[in-house]
């Protein structure tokens, strides 16, 4: 398996990357309020094969005061929100014209999963066998066109009806230990199931007319036919006619035949290709297990346990050392490398309408949610030549569906996160396969965060911090830190975790048990951004201050107008305005450097800064001197990340990234 990203979402030594503050979301105080309103009193169960979500502590009713608090935070809530909303209005564009009654209720469709289920299976090839896991995703309209491999969509968006409002379903068959995953895509119509095709990386198959894999008023003993041109892609591309002869039987199994579970057996001919499965189809999950065979190839799946998390974490991503007192140490390895460009993204865009900016792994790959369908994407470096994209660009390699819309990306090790609009935090491994999914007790806006290899910590917007288990996501520990909404991300030192909820009051809670150690710390102003750093918590409020992390006492503050971003290493803090750059002193507030630059993005690297500023990638020391820098020879680029040992200057727009070669 490929190695994959770096932990939470977060820069090299823990520290946030600054454009995570300006991370679009989808869902106000409003919205979450009322869906609570009209939410079962029982969270509906996990997926088959997941762990049930923990319930959340603290159930009392709200009380007026309550109430009245909340109203008193919803106007600073929807500012901080606001970008998201925008995000939002633009992804419900594609579903104009469309009502939640318009898909097609039949026998077939009565058996189709819901979005973002997932299953774990064991996935049998000849006589290898090995771990995966099928997940499904619902996608609208022109939601799909996002949803398949580039070549294929031509071929697979013919619905029936109106093209902005058909119904499909994607599944996507995953095995642990390799990249060659498996998408079939069907439509739902009032004539019932339609297969489009499936593909298995390079290789696939499309059939137009689609095939009618169940009719409407599907029942046991029922038989049908289909037949058109099927267009395959096996070591070239060529269309054949095809046809194809399906019936409906009663399972073997008592209880699968009491849950009206139905036997579907297909064969599919070409003059190449001999496509034999019978499939097991249950009510409100798809396909519960499948055996067939490609020609000769012979293969199956079946249900299983979960597999183990076997992917790594890491605390932080290495770079090269260096020390205050040792500018040579800064000179090896950086101040002869060039800035080099790299096509590992491509030249053009890669994604549609991007959420966010990309989340850069450490072996290079980078996680992006897609604002279409609900996505996440990860783009792998190019390959010679790649079915997705042209040789010379970057390949994706996967759709991760965490079902709903993506609220946010990060990164865990060599795993990824995303949290969404359904109020679940889902982990994913690095080849896109699901490993967990919890219910979380509302909406998160921010990424979660790693503390060390074996924990992850996520905020909600209803002023809860929850710590999990990494490798299995059951809960540590909860504390409800606030009555206000916490959207902004995390921040910790690994002791402590430090959060602002929405009347930016400065949270502090242990991070070992979850005891909220201060929230008394208020400024009565926008807090712009939060790191902690060797027990300081340092944020920018109209100035940048610094508290103790553990009592949240006020030790420092440097007047600076207008701080909007800051990032730490060790002892040293670099804060940035839109037109300074200054490092402190974590410990006193002592200026080491201020500069007039206009820094674009920061990055905080094992003993210095990185600075994203007049299309040039600059490198400070923790003495304040300059060491070096990388012209990006004017190509574009707002955000700065760190992963696989090189930094990355990327164009969150197009996903073109370049790097510095250690």
């Amino acid at each position: 398996m490929a190695p994959d990203p770096p932990p939470g979402g977060y820069s090299a030594g823990g520290v946030r990357p600054t454009w995570q503050q300006e991370q679009p979301g989808v869902v106000t105080p409003e919205w979450a309020r009322e869906r609570a309103r009209h939410r079962p009193a029982e969270p509906p169960p996990a997926p088959p094969g997941l762990p049930p979500a923990p319930q959340p502590a603290d159930p009392a009713p709200s009380t007026e005061p309550e109430r009245a608090s909340r109203r008193r935070y919803e106007l600073p809530v929807v500012l901080v929100l606001v970008l998201g909303i925008l995000a939002a209005m633009a992804a419900l564009t594609i579903r104009a014209g469309s009502t939640p009654d318009d898909f097609p209720h039949n026998a077939a469709t009565a058996l189709w999963p819901t979005d973002g289920a997932a299953r774990d299976i064991t996935f049998t090839t000849g006589s290898i066998s090995e771990p995966g896991v099928i997940d499904h995703a619902r996608l609208r309209g022109f939601e799909s066109l996002a949803g398949v491999p580039a070549p294929w969509a031509p071929m697979f968006h013919r619905p029936d009806g109106d093209p902005a409002t058909a119904h499909f379903w994607r599944q996507t068959s995953t095995r642990f230990n390799e990249l060659d995953r498996r998408i079939q895509m069907r439509q739902a119509t009032t004539g019932g199931t339609m297969l489009y095709g499936q593909t298995w990386g390079d290789r696939g198959i499309s059939y137009g007319p689609p095939i009618r894999e169940v009719p409407h008023d599907v029942s046991a003993g029922a038989t049908w036919e289909s037949h058109g041109d099927a267009a395959l892609r096996i070591g070239g591309r060529q269309v054949e006619p095809y046809t194809n002869t399906s019936s409906a039987g009663t399972p073997s199994d008592a209880a699968e035949a009491e849950r009206g579970c139905l036997l579907i057996t297909s064969e599919t001919r070409t003059e190449r290709l001999q496509l034999d499965e019978e499939s097991l189809w249950c009510p409100g999950e798809g396909i519960v297990r499948q055996s067939g065979t490609w020609n000769s190839l012979r293969y199956e799946f079946t249900p299983a346990d979960p597999a183990p998390v076997s992917d790594q974490a890491r605390a932080s991503v290495p770079l090269p050392d260096a020390t205050a007192g040792d500018p040579a140490g800064w000179e090896t390895g950086w101040i002869d490398a060039p800035m080099e460009t790299d096509t590992t993204f491509g030249t053009e865009a890669a994604v549609l309408i991007p959420l966010g900016a990309p989340v850069v792994g450490d072996t290079g790959y980078a996680h992006v949610a897609s604002q279409v369908n609900g996505d996440v994407l990860t783009i792998m470096p190019s390959l010679e030549d790649g079915p997705d994209y042209s040789a010379g660009t970057g390949l994706l390699i996967h759709r991760a569906h965490a079902g709903g819309q993506v609220t946010s990306v990060g990164t865990h090790g060599q795993m990824f996160t995303a949290t969404t609009s359904e109020r679940t935090l889902t982990m994913f491994g690095g080849n896109g396969a699901r490993r967990w999914t919890v219910e979380l007790s509302e909406v998160a806006m921010a990424a979660p965060i790693s503390l060390g290899p074996d924990r992850v910590a996520v905020a909600t917007l209803d002023g809860r911090v929850r710590m999990l288990d990494a490798a299995t996501g059951q809960e540590i520990w909860n504390t409800r830190a606030s009555r206000q909404g916490i959207a902004q991300p995390l921040a910790t030192d690994g002791t402590t975790i430090g959060a602002l909820d929405a009347d930016s009051t400065l949270l502090l809670l242990d991070a070992a048990t979850g005891e909220l150690l201060s929230d008394d710390t208020d400024f009565g102003q926008p807090v712009a951004d939060l790191v902690l750093t060797e027990g300081v918590a340092v944020l920018t409020a109209g100035q940048v201050a610094g508290f103790d992390a553990r009592t949240g006492d006020r030790l420092w503050e440097s007047v600076l107008s207008v701080p909007d971003r800051v990032v730490a290493d060790g002892d040293r803090v670099l804060a940035g305005t839109p037109n300074r750059m200054r490092i402190l002193d974590a410990q006193t507030g002592a200026t080491i450097t201020d500069r007039p630059i206009v820094p674009t993005a920061v990055l905080a690297i094992d003993g210095g800064f990185l600075v994203l500023a007049d299309g040039e990638v600059q490198l400070w020391g923790p003495d304040g001197q300059q060491r070096h820098t990388w012209s990006l020879d004017g190509l574009p680029a707002d955000t700065l990340d760190a992963g696989d040992g090189r930094v990355w200057a990327l164009d969150s727009s197009t996903m073109t990234g370049w790097w510095v070669q250690p």
